[in-house]
């Protein structure tokens, strides 16, 4: 298991500190043979300017999570407005997303059915 930093390399308004940061949990079941090169354990990605939901991820970061590892299907139990589902699309992969707001639902199924897919 590895802790990974996700730096926000754009903050936006807020109070006197602002999160410039959020921490992720990487782990797999066994070690990779996938690993062709070393990675650092800190990632900058733009925070998403045009959030659709407060917690929201740039895609471009979960693609690369993606991508880390190659999995044959993708599963987020709280897919908030659909970012992993985007990004998996985006990478032709098979996805489950399970979501308990009918309000985020129908976000996602939006961003799914757009042709450029945000």
């Amino acid at each position: 298991m590895d802790l990974l930093v996700w730096k926000k390399n754009n903050v936006g308004l807020g109070r006197n500190y602002r999160n410039t940061f959020e921490l992720i949990v990487y782990g797999k079941k066994q070690e990779s043979e996938n690993f062709k090169e070393f990675r650092r354990d800190i990632l900058e990605f733009n925070n998403p300017t045009n959030k659709l939901h407060p917690t929201q991820k740039p895609v471009d970061l979960i693609k690369y999570l993606i991508d880390i590892e190659d999995p044959k299907i993708i599963l987020d139990p709280f897919l908030g407005s659909g970012t992993t589902a985007v990004a998996a699309k985006q990478l032709k992969r098979n996805f489950i997303g399970i979501e308990i707001s009918e309000k985020y639902c129908e976000i996602a199924r939006g961003r799914l059915r757009q042709e450029i897919l945000l």
